[in-house]
């Protein structure tokens, strides 16, 4: 049988969310095929789409092989390649080439687990925005769960990570408090989601095309922060520099190669500057700006960006003992502040102190 390649490559590519790197449940780490769709799962996220293949496949295929062989092999002029199913092979052939795949006959990936929405509502159009903004603050460990997750609350998204908060106001269309992981939502980013749905335990989103992305909800309570972004307390505003951005987008091609991808921003009241510094496994970048700041060395980190948005869309920020506070009609990020004990951030002007290190080590300190 014919199929068009470039329909089930993109179907493929789609659904990539859902796999587990290596088989961390039975058929994870498989492309699902059922009723024509193309079904992945790994106990916190299910994706499924149409897969542009018959509708009487079923059972499971290695996810990685399959995926590469498909986007690899040469169509013809149509665009077309041939598939064969063989109950426990599958049989992809195209121009002067063919791949046999192991296929499990049976479907065994647990989506039954996952309720099936009856309802489907119209997702703010803003609700992206939100969600894209405030997951960058989210936290990495795990011990500290709902520092992890994404809060969608009836009149806002938010998220905090313990040093850092942001919170997006709107309208979500959520009746109720729902909390789910960042590692999860963050995959409805870039496909375009204009649905959503709740069931029990899951919350559902699906685009025009026909994709749903359904995230498993978290259990607990979330940390009301209303008070650490909306308490009162003696601001005092401090304008943002022209030029910080570049400085940002210099920083994060140094921190990409980090662990967790975050820049310091560094304050020096003595020499009214602000750094940006960005510390990667293989290089270290400090740019920096003059700030009408005079007040004591403070630092903290932050996503790029983040920052960088913070940078394109606001000039403001506050200050104020311990905290730092850029918000806007809609937005709200705050952030801790720690004393920098550095007394030298400008190494321009004096030479480091030489220190041995070890081969592949950065000599320079974070800041």
């Amino acid at each position: 049988m014919k199929v068009l390649k470039a329909t089930v490559v993109k179907a493929l590519d789609a659904v990539q969310p859902g796999l587990s790197k290596k088989e961390e449940a039975e058929q994870s780490d498989c492309f699902g095929f059922e009723d024509g769709e193309v079904i992945t799962y790994n106990g916190g996220i299910s994706v499924r789409i149409k897969s542009g293949l018959p509708d009487d496949l079923l059972g499971a295929i290695k996810a990685k092989e399959l995926s590469e062989h498909f986007r690899r092999i040469k169509a013809d002029k149509d665009g077309m390649v041939d598939i064969t199913d063989e109950g426990d092979i599958f049989l992809l052939k195209g121009l002067g080439e063919r791949v046999k795949f192991v296929k499990e006959k049976k479907f065994k990936l647990p989506v039954r687990d996952v309720e099936r929405p009856e309802k489907w509502n119209k997702l703010p159009d803003d609700f992206i925005e939100g969600i894209e903004k405030v997951q960058e603050c989210a936290g990495t460990n795990e011990a500290e769960f709902t520092t992890v997750c994404v809060h969608i609350a009836p009149n806002w998204v938010e998220a905090f990570d313990n040093f850092q908060m942001c919170r997006f106001s709107l309208e979500t269309g959520f009746e109720n408090d729902t909390i789910v992981k960042r590692e999860y939502i963050k995959h409805i980013l870039g496909s375009k989601v204009t649905e959503f749905a709740e069931t029990e335990r899951w919350i559902h989103f699906r685009n025009e095309k026909g994709l749903e992305i359904s995230c498993l909800k978290a259990i607990g309570e979330y940390l009301d922060i209303t008070e650490f972004l909306e308490g009162e307390a003696e601001w005092s505003k401090l304008t943002i520099p022209e030029g910080l951005g570049d400085k940002v987008a210099s920083a994060s091609i140094s921190s990409a190669s980090s662990e967790f991808n975050q820049v310091k921003v560094v304050l020096d009241g003595e020499k009214h500057r602000v750094y940006v510094i960005g510390l990667g496994a293989a290089s270290e970048y400090k740019g920096w700006k003059d700030i009408d700041y005079s007040g004591k060395q403070l630092s903290f980190m932050v996503s790029p960006r983040l920052l960088s948005d913070i940078t394109k869309q606001y000039d403001k920020c506050q200050i104020t003992d311990g905290r730092l506070k850029v918000s806007g009609e809609n937005f709200t990020y705050c952030t801790c502040l720690s004393r920098v004990v550095e007394k030298d951030l400008d190494d321009t002007e004096k030479k480091p102190k030489k220190k041995k290190v070890k081969k592949g080590e950065l000599s320079g300190s974070a800041v």
